[in-house]
Formats: C-alpha cells, sequence, structure tokens
C-alpha cells in the first residue's frame, strides 16, 4: 500500500500573503479591531487554513470571515 502525503506543505507565496493581508486589514478595519488582538489572529489563522484546504479567492475567504 502506497500513501501519499502533502507534507511539508508548500510555503505561501508573496503575493498570496500579501492578498490574505489585505483580506484581514479589511476585516479588522470594519470590526474597529486591533491586528495584533486575539480575534485579528484567530482570523488570521483561519485564513492561511482555509487558503492552504483551496480556498483562495478574496472575496471569497472575506465572505468566510463573515460567517
Amino acid at each position: 500500500m502506497t500513501t501519499t502525503t502533502d507534507w511539508p506543505k508548500e510555503g505561501i507565496q508573496s503575493s498570496d500573503l500579501g492578498m490574505l493581508q489585505t483580506v484581514l486589514d479589511a476585516w479588522c478595519a470594519d470590526r474597529s479591531i486591533d491586528i495584533q488582538s486575539a480575534d485579528a489572529q484567530v482570523a488570521a489563522r483561519s485564513l492561511i487554513d482555509w487558503y492552504e484546504f483551496g480556498i483562495s479567492d478574496p472575496a471569497e475567504l472575506r465572505t468566510m470571515l463573515e460567517g
């Protein structure tokens, strides 16, 4: 039996990281949340998780944060 794994994962490219940062910044600004807050950290982790899962559309990511 052969098992394949996705580890180690490919790194996030700087352009993609910039897009994720833009989504997070807008989400924080709309809620008057400090980017250094625990809420922002949770949102950032969620964005990265979703991106690694294959969701890369900024509008879709933003909608998911709203959820």
